[in-house]
């Protein structure tokens, strides 16, 4: 559900323009539909497109994408998600979809369900969940209705449609669900989750929400969805020790032996949460590092089976699309692959496919390097103290990956990547990615004029006489760092693309091995 933090910057929607990088046909729901996304991007997003609103005219929209809803069913992943750029004077956020088999090479579908007509209750849409009980699929979506205050009911509330093909939707206005008996914040009730629950033999449905002062979820029960007879069951989850704001698009599910709940905090520090137990009734542990990305990527949600999950999300765009603008609300999608340590938390890596869809290796052309640098071809030592040494590279652009082994990180280490340089490292503005032993972080940095300002981090311990295995995978100005397959954060740099780039380290004897560079097909 769109935060408070973007919401401000709504009107600048129609401002941003991006290039059309879709394949398109015509359709018969008044606008175009894409099939085959051409260039197969890594950070999928919407194309520009004439778009034909309920009840309106068609008008030309810059499409980017929020929120996504991912569902798996036989063998597709269908990612539903919120359309920012088809809104018009009474609406808004209409729901698109891509397909993936393997989140490697997306299929843009076109819009599957727009928001409702002026005089319709639903004319602007927020998140919702998929599912199928019986021979029908059923999502549950939010939508936000001024008129409600005057009935003393809550603001946003869920409604849900139906479908036998996840194509075309029916909706069902005849039934919603409000806020609980009691619960007096009528503005924030969203999100629904919906899953079933095999022990219960019943559908458990959550909603993001608050009371008395703090960020809940609370949960509703059905034995069947089309008897329109959700039940209040009370609190699923609270947010008692930690001082959230909302735990939006709440995410529950099992993963091996352990059930897994994932939510996303907007607050001043936007980021995916999860906590995880034995029991899908918890009680919930929250891991010592409970983030999932840094706080450009939001509103992550996880489709899958029992031994294979990816996490779906989206990376903000800025305003003046440039690295120091402020952060908008919508942007490319951004998809990780699960994977699980024997104590049952989560590490977060690059999809298989997607890594297998790199070239021959790409040599990295050197153009200037301190002189506390050797390098040997694909092997570099830095040889530094407190100021870091930098190393610069040719011009990178388009889709590529920089994979590397790090040695000789201390605990003291600082080391990472920096796009947006000149030849000679003379350029005061940069955008780091920086790995800082001390402060026990991977953090995104953008360096203007020596100011610092940090955009995102995540946390993560640098043990002296290890190796880590970085990946760095660049698409136009989204960038996503793995270190080790464990952790992951992405980057929205628009200095980066077709830019010089560089390695940098201080504090530390380090040497980089095997530096190669590739393109992504």
């Amino acid at each position: 559900m769109k935060s408070s933090l973007y919401i401000t910057y709504k009107h600048l929607w129609c401002l941003c323009t991006v290039v059309a990088l879709f394949a398109c046909k015509k359709s018969g729901k008044g606008g175009l539909t894409p099939d085959v996304i051409a260039g197969s991007p890594v950070y999928p997003a919407p194309p520009a497109m004439w778009m034909q609103p309920a009840g309106g005219q068609p008008y030309y929209s810059s499409g980017f994408a929020g929120d996504p809803m991912p569902f798996y069913d036989n063998g597709v992943y269908h990612i539903f998600y919120l359309h920012d750029g088809d809104w018009t004077s009474y609406g808004y956020h209409p729901i698109h979809t891509f397909e993936t088999n393997d989140f490697s090479r997306y299929q843009y579908k076109g819009r599957v369900m727009p928001f409702g007509n002026a005089d319709q209750p639903d004319t602007k849409i927020g998140t919702g969940s998929v599912i199928k009980a019986g021979d029908k699929y059923y999502m549950y979506y939010t939508y936000s209705d001024e008129k409600n205050w005057a009935f003393g009911k809550s603001r946003e509330c869920i409604m849900y449609a139906t479908s036998t093909d996840l194509k075309s939707w029916t909706k069902h206005y005849g039934y919603t669900i409000y806020s609980p008996e009691g619960f007096t914040d009528l503005y924030n009730f969203r999100d629904a989750e919906v899953i079933y629950n095999k022990e219960a033999n019943e559908y458990l449905m959550l909603v993001a929400s608050r009371y008395n002062n703090r960020a809940v979820i609370t949960q509703f029960t059905t034995k069947d969805p089309a008897a329109d007879n959700w039940t209040y069951k009370g609190l699923f989850y609270t947010a008692d020790v930690d001082n959230y704001v909302m735990m939006e698009c709440p995410n529950l599910f099992k993963f091996g032996n352990y059930w897994y709940l994932v939510f996303s905090e907007n607050g001043a520090h936007p980021m995916v949460h999860y906590r995880y137990s034995n029991s899908m009734n918890g009680p919930w542990t929250k891991p010592a590092n409970d983030i999932l990305d840094g706080s450009y990527f939001y509103a992550g949600k996880t489709a899958g089976n029992e031994t294979e999950r990816y996490l779906v999300g989206w990376t903000p765009r800025n305003a003046d699309n440039g690295d120091n603008g402020d952060r908008l609300w919508g942007g490319n999608l951004v998809s990780h692959q699960l994977s699980q340590n024997p104590d049952g938390t989560l590490n977060v890596k690059l999809p298989a496919a997607t890594e297998k869809r790199i070239s021959d290796p790409i040599a990295p052309r050197t153009v200037f390097k301190d002189a506390a640098i050797q390098q040997d071809q694909e092997n570099i030592i830095f040889k530094t103290a407190a100021d870091p040494a930098y190393i610069v590279f040719d011009q990178v652009s388009g889709k590529k990956m920089i994979t590397a082994t790090i040695t000789g990180a201390g605990t003291n280490a600082q080391f990472g990547l920096a796009f947006g340089m000149d030849k000679s490292f003379g350029q005061g503005n940069r955008y780091i990615l920086d790995i800082n032993g001390a402060a026990k972080r991977i953090a995104s940095v953008y360096m203007n004029g020596g100011a610092a300002r940090t955009n995102a981090a995540v946390n993560y311990s640098l043990a002296p006489g290890r190796e880590y295995q970085l990946k760095v995978v660049i698409d136009g100005t989204v960038c996503t760092m793995y270190i080790d397959d464990k952790v992951a954060l992405t980057s929205r740099i628009y200095s980066l693309s077709n830019s010089f780039w560089g390695i940098y380290a201080a504090n530390s004897n380090l040497q980089v091995k095997n530096l190669k560079l590739y393109q992504i097909n």
